[in-house]
């Protein structure tokens, strides 16, 4: 019976991280408005919604951070702050 608890416990705190993580109001509607597509289907006109998982979400995100940081074009912080030099204009 203690193996049987203790998973059921585990399965709750895993349960209760992935709650916290994904509905947090700020990732929740980035998800939602970012990460979401509708389908039509061609056969029988249904309209599904296509969400990305939750890895793919947080890989994204991370990708779409580092981008903008070795781009030099997000907000300026201390050293790191640069500017964007366009050598044809």
């Amino acid at each position: 019976m203690g193996a049987s608890v203790t998973a059921t416990a585990l399965q709750l705190k895993n349960l209760e991280n992935l709650i916290h993580g994904v509905f947090a109001p700020q990732r929740f509607l980035a998800l939602l408005q970012h990460f979401s597509v509708f389908e039509e289907a061609p056969d029988s006109d249904a309209l599904h919604k296509i969400t990305a998982g939750y890895h793919q979400f947080q890989a994204v995100s991370a990708a779409v951070k580092e981008t903008v940081r070795a781009s030099g074009m997000g907000p300026a912080s201390g050293s790191q702050a640069r500017s964007l030099t366009i050598p044809w204009a």
